[in-house]
C-alpha cells in the first residue's frame, strides 16, 4: 500500500519529466516551423488524461474521456497538442472541486475537430474571461499553485498550429475549454 502510493509518486514525476521534455520540443518545434501532422485527439486526450491521473486521484476528481463518435484525425504538432491538452486538463482538475469530475468530449465540423474540457468547477467570472488567455493571469485569487502561464502558452501553441484556445459559453457550472484544430 505505501510502497504502490510511492510506486505511484514515481510514475507521475518520470510522466511529468517525459512531458517537460516534450514541451521544450514542441517549443522548439513551433520555432523551427515545423509542418502539421495528422494526429488523433482521442488517443491524445486519453494520453493527456492519463498525464493528469495522479493530481486527479489526490483530489477524487474522476476524468471521464468521452470516445463514442470518434472526432477524426486532426492536423497539428503531436506534442504541442498533448502540450495544450496536459495545460487544460491540469487547470480542470485543479478547480474541481474534491469529488468532482472532468468530461472530455469532440465535435467536428466546418472542417475544425474540437475538443471539449468541461469541468465542475466554480466556474470563470464574467470579467475574468478574457484575461485568463494573458501571460501571469489567472481567474482566481487563491493560490492554487497555478501560475498563469498555461493558457497563454496553450492559445499560443495552437493559434501555432492554424486553431484556438478559447473559453466555451458557461455550464451551469464550471467551465468548459475549447481546443480547435483544422481537420486533416
Amino acid at each position: 500500500p505505501l510502497q504502490d502510493t510511492y510506486a505511484d509518486y514515481a510514475n507521475d514525476i518520470a510522466a511529468a519529466g517525459r512531458h517537460l521534455l516534450s514541451v521544450i520540443h514542441s517549443m522548439s518545434e513551433q520555432v523551427s516551423g515545423r509542418s502539421s501532422e495528422e494526429i488523433d485527439l482521442g488517443e491524445l486526450a486519453k494520453e493527456a488524461a492519463q498525464m493528469v491521473e495522479g493530481a486527479a486521484k489526490e483530489r477524487n476528481v474522476s476524468i471521464k474521456v468521452n470516445s463514442f463518435g470518434a472526432p477524426g484525425m486532426a492536423l497539428g504538432q503531436r506534442g504541442a497538442v498533448l502540450q495544450v491538452l496536459v495545460n487544460i486538463l491540469g487547470n480542470a482538475v485543479r478547480h474541481s472541486p474534491e469529488g468532482g469530475r472532468v468530461n472530455i468530449d469532440f465535435q467536428s465540423g466546418n472542417g475544425i475537430i474540437e475538443t471539449k474540457v468541461r469541468d465542475s468547477g466554480p466556474g470563470i467570472a464574467p470579467q475574468d474571461r478574457l484575461r485568463i488567455f494573458e501571460a501571469y493571469e489567472r481567474a482566481h485569487d487563491a493560490d492554487d499553485g497555478g501560475k498563469g502561464l498555461g493558457l497563454a502558452i496553450s492559445r499560443r501553441l495552437a493559434r501555432g498550429m492554424g486553431g484556438d484556445v478559447l473559453l466555451g459559453e458557461q455550464p451551469e457550472q464550471g467551465a468548459c475549454f475549447r481546443l480547435r484544430l483544422p481537420a486533416a
